[in-house]
């Protein structure tokens, strides 16, 4: 389980630039260019597959990791290519049509949101292991006392960390100005209050 998450957390390093460059490739295609964004994915892939083989073989053993922990050297590096690929797109298609794609303010403001939720979901996590105990077999694991995982069930422990971590998310974003969270949170307001509405009439 520990070695999943760590695979996560590689993985969410490449989220942002991996959508946003398929957004680009869409108006390349719309421009009738097909070359353009082939020719940054066959550098995205060869790159990526230098760096796989490299955190995979070469890393674990340099670092003195556990050859397990090379696996998470993949997903981290296949994101750092996924940004120098939509780097190179967006850069592509500013000089078609000016600039484009999430400003550096709001792609700020994203990870701004995300980290203070993400610290929101650990505390609860923490609380968790301090109030049930870290479950068993933790200390087995590699660093398995550091951060361990509830003594409780998986499926409600993720709930509850990563209920947390949405709500936090979206009024976060929400405040800073970002439109849609502000329609998400309106909807959910707007629900409960039609709830409301409703359980007071019934009364």
């Amino acid at each position: 389980m520990r070695y999943l998450w760590y695979v996560l957390i590689g993985s969410s390093i490449g989220l942002v630039a991996a959508t946003q460059g398929r957004l680009c490739s869409s108006a390349f295609y719309a421009f009738k260019d097909t070359r353009t964004p082939l020719v940054f994915a066959a550098i995205r892939v060869a790159l990526t597959a230098v760096l796989a083989y490299w955190s995979a073989v070469k890393m674990p053993g340099l670092l003195g990791l556990p050859r397990e922990i090379g696996c998470v050297g993949i997903t981290a590096t296949t994101g750092l290519a996924a940004w120098l690929e939509f780097l190179l797109l967006r850069r592509g298609l500013s000089r078609r049509i000016g600039p484009s794609g999430i400003s550096p303010g709001a792609l700020l403001k994203l990870w701004f949101a995300a980290a203070v939720a993400a610290a929101g979901g650990l505390g609860v996590k923490v609380a968790l292991a301090w109030w049930r105990g870290a479950s068993p077999g933790a200390e087995q694991e590699w660093h398995g006392t550091a951060l361990p995982m509830p003594a409780m069930n998986a499926v409600l422990a993720g709930v509850l960390v990563l209920g947390v971590f949405g709500v936090l998310y979206f009024a976060i974003t929400a405040l800073l100005g970002n439109e849609q969270s502000r329609a998400v949170a309106g909807g959910v307001l707007g629900g409960l209050g039609r709830l409301r509405t409703l359980q007071r009439r019934e009364r």
